[in-house]
């Protein structure tokens, strides 16, 4: 809602639509894949099974880093913590907790 309006029609974004277009555009044709190699610490790629996003390429993307990992969370689009949160928590947490370090016992 913090990029949204509402006005006596309904509710319309604050963004310009030739900025959106441009937006979209410029992040649409991008191929992350050659900076993936890169990447040095641990990563998750998580994609919504309802997603429109291939999920192919977005599990592609997971084994092209050095220490990727890939999660698929059903019932969820492009938002996955909106459309399922519990899925995208049960996803998320087991990857942080296995990066978390435990306290040492007295």
């Amino acid at each position: 809602m913090e990029v949204m309006a509402e006005g006596p029609d309904g509710w319309r974004p604050l963004a310009r639509p030739q900025h959106l277009l441009a937006a979209l555009a410029h992040w649409a044709d991008r191929d992350h894949r050659p900076q993936l190699a890169g990447v040095r610490c641990p990563a998750l790629v998580v994609a919504g099974a309802e997603s429109d996003q291939s999920v192919d390429r977005q599990r592609e993307m997971a084994d092209l880093l050095p220490d990727g990992r890939f999660a698929l969370v059903p019932d969820a689009g492009h938002v996955l913590y909106y459309d399922n949160p519990a899925g995208w928590r049960a996803a998320v947490e087991p990857f942080v907790a296995a990066l978390t370090p435990t306290p040492a016992t007295p």
